[in-house]
């Protein structure tokens, strides 16, 4: 079988402009809309961070 037969779920990669529509009417929550690993600007990020395109963020939806 080929790599990757028995997968079971999808990846989609999106680019940050793709992920921010997700944001568009909640307030960003520090640091805002950044790239995975630095989330957590108190911690070091792994090693080749800057390559990884994985995008997260915490909103907060406002009355």
């Amino acid at each position: 079988m080929e790599d990757g037969a028995y997968a079971s779920v999808e990846l989609l990669l999106r680019s940050r402009t793709e992920v921010e529509r997700f944001f568009v009417d909640l307030d960003l929550v520090e640091p805002g809309l950044t790239q995975v690993p630095f989330g957590h600007p108190d911690t070091t990020p792994p090693p080749r961070s800057a390559r990884i395109g994985f995008y997260g963020g915490v909103g907060r939806k406002t009355a």
